[in-house]
């Protein structure tokens, strides 16, 4: 079954930012993408629950938001990741 990452992309997040918060590496993430690799078991439910936040998020309008504002670059990584962690907590609670 092919994921859908369309909530990744609608959020604004890079693969970059997607891997890190998975805690793997931007090839892996890149490969699910444009070569339609699945994930183990154990990652695919770590990516689906992910994939949901980010939709959330994107639903009550916590991402993009602030995100869309910086581009991704080694300058702004560190405040882009402030805003994706503080939408995704902002979900979970």
């Amino acid at each position: 079954m092919v994921i859908e990452f369309s909530p990744m992309v609608q959020a604004g997040l890079t693969k970059t930012e997607f891997a890190a918060i998975l805690g793997i590496t931007r090839v892996t993430v890149h490969r699910w993408i444009e070569d339609s690799k699945e994930p183990t078991p154990y990652l695919r439910t770590a990516v689906d629950n992910l994939l949901r936040t980010l939709q959330e998020a994107v639903e009550k309008g916590l991402l993009p938001g602030q995100l869309a504002e910086l581009s991704p670059s080694r300058h702004t990584m560190d405040e882009r990741r402030e805003i994706i962690d503080a939408a995704i907590a902002e979900v979970k609670r």
